[in-house]
């Protein structure tokens, strides 16, 4: 290890308040977009490692044996979907040993939960955001020390959580914005939960929040990425992100399981076996009636803004 330790570095940064010196990644949409498959496609580039939903790490990190059976969540919605993770992996391993080193934090305490959007924009001060920011940023900067990679990602989707990591000022982000078309989020959700009215929130508040953040992180670099050409143009939408992120594309990227992915959560397609990209727009023939009436009478509107 090169120069000053990690803790050491972390520390200086955090008193500066200094952004770090690799980039983050920030999937940002609603559930079932697609961020699943695009932060393991962008995992097997040389350049960029995948960390998948890393707001979520308190859940995984409890699922498996290092953490009390109180400290799993109890709430059905709050259960990943996958069964896998990677805390067993070497480099996970040496995260964890690198983050606890400091003495700042433990991993079975670790928790990097938001407040609501209203709270985070209305009541939470400059110190508030900072000391939420902290221990991400730790996090953030083991990952980087171990792997070495210029680029790291958070599938973690969630729009406070963008916002907080933006208004702490410590991050070099880059946004990429996963949009689908409600109606193949709503029946995605449906057919997993059958809650409409949760679905409902559940898309629509995600999406309309991507419009304040894209107005407020004006400066910041951002990327729309529509989920239908991701699953049916992989080749092209791919590349396209590769140049918006400045690395070159490398078609293998595509072979995304024959390369190791350490991203905490996703959806059960990073359980499949092959490398195969279906297009699920089953929402068409499948999902008729009240309730995608009431979605058309709901959110037809916003669906429309989206370009749907």
């Amino acid at each position: 290890m090169k120069g000053r330790s990690v803790e050491s570095r972390v520390t200086s940064h955090d008193s500066q308040d200094a952004k770090r010196s690799y980039r983050l990644i920030y999937l940002l949409g609603p559930g079932h977009c697609g961020s699943t498959l695009l932060d393991m496609v962008l995992g097997a580039h040389p350049q960029i490692m995948a960390l998948g939903e890393v707001n979520g790490i308190h859940r995984f990190w409890a699922m498996t044996s290092h953490a009390a059976p109180a400290a799993v969540p109890r709430h059905p919605l709050d259960w990943v979907e996958v069964s896998s993770h990677p805390f067993a992996q070497p480099q996970w391993q040496q995260v964890v040993r690198c983050f606890e080193r400091s003495g700042e934090w433990r991993m079975d305490d670790l928790s990097l939960r938001h407040p609501s959007w209203r709270r985070a924009l209305t009541r939470w001060s400059d110190d508030d955001v900072r000391r939420w920011a902290r221990p991400n940023a730790a996090l953030f900067d083991c990952w980087h020390e171990v792997c070495g990679r210029p680029m790291l990602t958070d599938a973690s989707k969630r729009p406070q959580r963008l916002y907080l990591l933006a208004r702490s000022g410590m991050f070099d982000l880059s946004v990429i914005h996963l949009i689908r078309d409600g109606r193949g989020v709503m029946y995605s959700f449906l057919r997993k939960y059958g809650r409409w009215g949760l679905a409902f929130r559940r898309w629509a508040g995600p999406t309309l929040m991507a419009f304040y953040l894209r107005r407020y992180l004006r400066s910041t670099p951002w990327l729309d990425v529509r989920y239908e050409a991701l699953a049916t143009d992989p080749h092209g939408t791919v590349a396209r992100v590769c140049a918006f992120l400045d690395v070159p594309y490398q078609p293998e990227m595509l072979q995304f399981r024959s390369y190791d992915y350490a991203g905490l959560g996703g959806n059960r397609m990073r359980e499949r076996g092959d490398d195969r990209i279906v297009f699920d727009d089953r929402w068409r023939r499948d999902w008729q009636g009240p309730g995608r009436l009431a979605f058309a009478l709901a959110g037809g509107w916003l669906n429309r803004l989206c370009g749907y």
